[in-house]
């Protein structure tokens, strides 16, 4: 099947990736040239696509949660709980 023919990547999808990867809406929103805010709106959109959320947000810190862990999986990345400041 070729790629292409499904169409665009969702937003929130194309955020949740740098986020996972790099544990931080901040440094997420550098690594794609947008502002936080920006990143963090996508990924609530996302969450409520999936009617869970992917990140448990404590103060300065984001974990992938259970779900976000999967997502993460499925995306080519590693099912770890990552933690960042």
């Amino acid at each position: 099947m070729d790629p292409h023919r499904l169409g665009p990547v969702p937003t929130g999808v194309q955020h949740f990736r740098p986020v996972a990867r790099l544990g931080s809406f901040r440094a997420a929103a550098r690594a794609v040239s947008l502002a936080p805010s920006s990143v963090s709106r996508s990924l609530k959109a996302l969450e409520g696509d999936f009617k869970a959320p992917l990140f448990e947000r404590m103060r300065q810190r984001l974990r992938l949660t259970a779900a976000g862990g999967c997502c993460s999986t499925t995306s080519g990345k590693s099912g770890t709980n990552r933690t960042a400041r």
